[in-house]
Parts: structure tokens; sequence; C-alpha cells
């Protein structure tokens, strides 16, 4: 669906176009349609007005731009007012005298598809993807969406859609039918074809659903809560109870039961944390204006200069995403000790299972070495150390780790596991055609990539802390043992792992030494500038796996701690180890200004 060339309010706004007897609500809210109070009010205006006309045969809701709806907006996401305003409409809409169809396209997610969900009919064109991402954030669906889902879909479908969370293309919609219809034609002409052949209203609440599998000691309940045995976070739990509901309760009695529990949620750290880190990540992951206005440069060929133990990981990655290796160092020595690194790595990995000797020899195909720095003339792109020869070409010329403080130019640092986080770190008069060739090779090798500045990297320097916080208990007699099960129940480390071992006793004085030293290195980085808010901080310990999503980051964790409780912690602990624990002076800034960490993020 494409845009009207008129202005949209800023909080979006319900376009109502009558079509004979039927009349046409658009969402209209750039970029993604997210659902605001303004246009849930204005939605619910259209509603009223609607059922006043006496001509009026269907109503058909439906989204500008490019997507249906891509969930609540980020101001009332996870609020109760915002769930129950959408619940409140959602309700009016399911009860209205005359048919009301939703048209869906490109994305209709999280509240979007609690909205079609309460409409009488669904069709969606072929490329629609539909979903209920609430999990991710702690959250249950909060405005009906737990009680009409397996209604429409039943119940094993329906734990399977709300616990994964994940999207579902059209045709699989269509198959366990959470939509009536799919249009591989003008979904407009479709939407009011099939408005026009319904014979009446069809509420989702008056359906029966395949319920009946979720009972029993082999039904979808026991098995469901069986395999959720140790989840560390309430929202699955909590999830299935509202399913269950919807199997044994009426239908206002199973809202109201999804409207406390989700309440419940809404104030629990756990969202608090996961919505933290949904956001960090989200918004550290906008690529600066400077470096999208240079274009997205296409890599194909990746130099290195005389690349270290460290780098293996990176090169045999790079060759099993199809690019050309070129490996340069000053003598043979050098360069064979290379190539050993990167053939036992591959030998690693055939043993695994995780490569066939024909990737590999396709691998080594593409790969060449020689001494001398001659053969990186043709790379797109050249990674080297800061004391790689001046003959390689500079414009094309990347250091390969952290940025030292007070160096300009480009550096990447590249994860040491896939999915991880790449530091793309800018210094003074950096080159933004160069930064858009380092980015596209982090995002070639499948990496998420943080834009920092000099005197990182930020991973390294957080690892780091957390080390000399380990050492510290240790030299104080603090078994090494009890340390390692403090911090794994905890989540430290544990990447996105949920199912997480019992606290042991005595663990919260272990942990708070580590999380304060942690976000004290982070406070650090920031007040020094090596990034620019924040959240780059709490995005990068987050896709490292090194802090548990739940707890948001090390900054989120030290503002949900209080910062003067925090800078009090720090105090009692800077005699002993003074250049661990001695209070960053940016975190006396904001005490005595009376903001937070988050405060220096800016408007969502």
């Amino acid at each position: 669906m494409a845009h009207d060339a008129h202005q949209t309010a800023p909080g979006g706004e319900i376009r109502r176009h009558r079509v004979g007897e039927g009349l046409i609500l658009t969402l209209d809210h750039p970029p993604a349609n997210a659902i605001t109070m303004e246009l849930i009010a204005q939605l619910d205006a259209a509603l009223q007005a609607a059922a006043a006309d006496q001509g009026l045969r269907f109503i058909l809701l439906i989204g500008a731009g490019r997507g249906f709806s891509a969930g609540m907006d980020p101001q009332i996401f996870g609020t109760v007012a915002g769930a129950a305003a959408l619940g409140r409409v959602a309700r009016r809409i399911e009860e209205f005298p005359k048919p009301v169809i939703a048209a869906l396209h490109g994305t209709c997610l999280g509240a979007g598809l609690e909205l079609a969900m309460a409409c009488h009919w669904r069709i969606a064109s072929d490329e629609t993807q539909v979903g209920l991402p609430e999990i991710h954030l702690g959250l249950v669906p909060g405005s009906g969406g737990s009680q009409r889902l397996p209604r429409l879909v039943g119940g094993r479908h329906a734990l399977r859609l709300a616990l994964t969370g994940a999207p579902i293309p059209a045709a699989e919609a269509l198959a366990i039918g959470l939509v009536d219809e799919v249009s591989d034609g003008n979904l407009m002409d479709d939407a009011l074809d099939w408005a026009c052949r319904r014979p009446g209203p069809n509420p989702t609440a008056a359906r029966q659903g395949a319920l009946a599998e979720l009972y029993g000691p082999s039904g979808a309940l026991a098995e469901t809560r069986a395999r959720l045995a140790g989840q560390r976070l309430p929202a699955p739990g909590r999830l299935v109870d509202c399913i269950e509901a919807a199997g044994l309760l009426p239908f206002e009695a199973g809202l109201a039961l999804e409207s406390t529990v989700f309440a419940d949620l809404a104030a629990s750290e756990e969202a608090a944390g996961l919505k933290a880190a949904w956001l960090a990540e989200r918004r550290a992951a906008r690529v600066p204006a400077e470096i999208t206005a240079a274009g997205q440069p296409r890599i194909t060929s990746l130099g290195l200069w005389e690349p270290r133990e460290g780098a293996t990981e990176m090169i045999v990655r790079a060759l099993g995403s199809g690019l050309a290796v070129h490996i340069a160092a000053a003598d043979r020595d050098g360069l064979v000790a290379v190539l050993n690194r990167v053939a036992a790595r591959q030998d690693a990995l055939l043993a695994e299972g995780g490569l066939t000797q024909a990737a590999r020899d396709a691998d080594w195909s593409r790969l060449t070495a020689a001494t001398g720095s001659e053969i990186l003339a043709s790379a797109d792109l050249i990674l080297a150390a800061p004391d790689a020869p001046e003959t390689i070409p500079q414009a094309r010329r990347v250091l390969l780790g952290g940025l030292p403080k007070g160096q300009s130019g480009v550096a990447l640092t590249l994860p040491d596991q896939p999915g991880g986080p790449a530091e793309l770190a800018l210094g003074g008069h950096a080159d933004p055609a160069l930064a858009a060739l380092a980015l596209a090779l982090a995002r070639r090798l499948g990496a998420r990539t943080v834009f920092t500045r000099a005197g990182g990297p930020v991973l390294a320097r957080l690892r780091r802390a957390l080390g000399q916080a380990i050492a510290a208990l240790e030299q104080a007699g603090t078994p090494r043992a009890r340390i390692t099960a403090a911090l794994a129940a905890f989540g430290l480390g544990t990447g996105a792992r949920v199912s997480l071992p019992a606290m042991p006793a005595g663990a919260e004085p272990i942990l708070r030494a580590c999380l304060v030293a942690l976000a004290a290195e982070g406070a650090r980085m920031v007040g020094e500038g090596v990034v620019r808010r924040p959240l780059e901080v709490d995005a990068i310990a987050l896709h490292a796996g090194l802090f548990p999503r739940w707890e948001g980051g090390p900054l989120a964790w030290a503002d949900r701690l209080g910062l003067m409780v925090f800078r009090a912690d720090l105090w009692s602990r800077a005699e002993r180890l003074p250049a661990l624990y001695t209070s960053p002076p940016i975190l006396d800034q904001l005490i005595a200004e009376g903001r937070n960490f988050g405060s220096l993020n800016g408007r969502l």
C-alpha cells in the first residue's frame, strides 16, 4: 500500500474513505503504523460514528505504507493504559453489528495482530508476516490476544506461536486458520470483493476453536509446562495460564485474567530489563547519517596484513561467506603460521559436521597468501594493525581491533562468535566511504554492528573489568567454584539462555562485586566518549552474551539499582581497589543533576 502525499499527524491518524456501502479505515502512522494513543482514540471515534450510519454494510480496516502495523508504539508499549485502551477498541470491533474485515500486508505484529484478530474476517497479501512477539519483552499480549488466538488456531498452534514469538508467513497463517484468505493480486480489490460476499459479523469471541487438544496428560498444556520447567523468566508460564483460560473460562473472564497477568508482568524487573535491551539494540543498530550517505558498497574480497591468532575464526567465516581472502605477511614463517591456524580450525569444523569437504575446497580456492603487501592491492577492504607498512592503500585500510585514544580513522572489531557484536569505531576525520565498507564486511559476516569511538573496544574493556573483579574475589578468599556458580545463576556470560541453575546461597556479595565493576567500566567509557550513549555499552554486552537480556545491560541495571546506591557501593570498595571501583566523574554529575544513564540516550 502506498502513502498519499499528505502530511500525517505526529501520533498518526485514521483516514476514512467511503466506497459505496463500505467504509475503509486506514491506519496511517509512518513508517510502520505503530499504534499510539492518538490512533486508538481516532479508531474508536470512527467506529462509533460508523455504528450510527444506517447505509453502511461493512468496514474494511487496512494499513497505509509498507505494512498493516508493526505493533504498539515504544512510548506506550508495555503500559497497562495502552493495552487497556487497545483492548476496549478491539472489543468494540468484535461487537460491531456489521462485518469488519482486516486487510493485512507487510508486517502485522503484536498489537497490530491483536487488532486484526478482533475483526470478523482477515484477508492477507501473500507477503504478509504475522506474529505476537511480546514474549521476547517479558510480556503476554495485553489486548485480548491470548484469548482470541487459541479460538482461531487451536490450543497447540496458539502455544507455539505465542511462546516462540516468531512471525509466520501468510500461507501458514491461512493453513492454521489465523487468516481467512490470501491474496496474490491487488489486496484492496480482493478485500472489497471479500467484504461484499460476507454474510455478516463473525466475532472471534464466539468461536470455539480446537481447545480440547490442550488438556489431558499428553495434551499441549502438559507438554509445554514440562518443557518450561526451570525457566528463568515468568512470562512463558503465565502465558500458558492465559491460553489455558481460553479453554476453561468465559471470554470476558479470560480477558480479565489476561489483563491481570499483563499488569503483573509489566511491573516486573524482567520486563523492564527486556524492554531496555530491545530499545538499546534497536537504537544501537541505527547507521550514522554520514555513513548512510556514503551508500551501500558491495564487498567481494578482503585483505589482511599479518592477522593474529584471534583473527582465525573471522578468516574462516569470511571464506565461508564467499569472500575472496588475501593474506599477506612480512615473512614466510608468519604466513605459514596463519595458514596452519586456518587449516586447523577447518579440520575441527569438518569433524563437528559444520563444514563439508566440498565447501572447504571451495574456501581454499578463494584463499591466496604471499609475503609482502602487493597481494593486498586488489582487495576491496584491508584489515591491518597500526604498525602495518605504509605501502598498504590507506583509502581501503581499516584498523583491526580498537581505535587508540586520540587517533583518527576507522577501526573494526569483529566478534569471536557468530551473531556477536562488531564494533565499528570512528575517530576524528573518519572517511564515511571507508566506514561503509567496514559495515558491509561486518554484515557479510553476520555480525550486529554497534558504532563506537576511539578508546575501545568496549567489549574487551568490559571483559577485563569482570575478570579483575573475579580475580579480586579470589584473592579475598572466595573459591572460584562459588564465583562461577553465582555468575551462572544470574546469567552473566550465558548468552540468551533462560534455563539457569538455582541461585546458590551467599551469591549476592559475589554478584554485586562483579556487576558494579561492569557498570563502573561502562560509565567510564560513556564519560570518556568511547561511546555516544550508554545504550551502546548495553547493546554490546547483550549482543556478546556477557549480560542477560532480562537485565537490560550493565548501565540499565545500574539505573534500576539507583545511582545513589551504585555510587555508595563503589565508594565502599574504592579504597581497596581504586582502579576498578573509583566512581567515574559522570556518575557524580548525573546524581547532582537528578538524572540517570537512560537520560543520556535521548528520545526513543
